[in-house]
């Protein structure tokens, strides 16, 4: 579809990758998407989010929310299972959705996943919190370069783990590392925040 309307297409990944216990998000552009050493961190990645996502299901169990079990057991089998799943998997169940409201005041609103991500399964203490096994931003950049790719620090605004100040310090690790570039401009980011990284960079 891309080709047929003069839009040239490349191939892309983004990496979950640890640099001194936070979590960041790399931009691989331009891979080799066969690349042995890559594909075989895409394999292990989706095992550590299948068991993620088997470790997260069972806490929002315990803490009293009912489970379909059918479509639980499904999600299972999925290739890739992420947040939006589980999302999907406990806020479509109505009495779910009374208990976030009842004891967890959770309304929701008109972009419930967004909020409900944010609220219980994306920091550690949060309800639904399972941390994953991941690599380093030092070899996740190296592998990227390896395939034929740019690494790219993917917007680094919203990673409320990073302390504003220690922002420009992450980035000259990253950049003796070998990174290319970071996301200026996301639609995760304000306009303040876009300035800030394009000068940044």
């Amino acid at each position: 579809m891309a080709g047929k309307a003069g839009i040239k297409t490349i191939s892309g990944v983004e990496i979950s990758a640890d640099q001194e216990g936070v979590g960041l998000h790399v931009l691989g552009f331009g891979i080799n998407t066969k690349h042995a050493k890559l594909t075989n961190l895409f394999k292990k990645q989706a095992n550590e989010r299948k068991k993620s996502f088997i470790k997260t299901v069972n806490l929002f169990q315990k803490a009293g929310f009912a489970i379909d079990q059918y479509k639980f057991n499904k999600l299972k089998n999925v290739k890739t299972v992420v947040k939006p799943h589980i999302f999907e998997l406990i806020y479509g169940i109505a009495a779910n959705r009374d208990l976030l409201s009842r004891n967890f005041l959770f309304k929701g609103g008109k972009k419930p996943m967004g909020k409900f991500i944010e609220k219980f399964m994306s920091y550690p203490g949060q309800l639904g919190y399972a941390r994953k096994p991941r690599i380093s931003c030092r070899e996740a950049i190296r592998l990227i370069h390896k395939s034929g790719g740019i690494a790219i620090w993917a917007h680094p605004g919203v990673e409320k783990e990073i302390k504003p100040g220690n922002l420009p310090k992450i980035l000259k690790k990253l950049t003796a590392y070998g990174l290319d570039g970071l996301e200026a401009f996301s639609s995760a980011h304000t306009k303040r925040q876009m300035k800030y990284f394009y000068k940044l960079a």
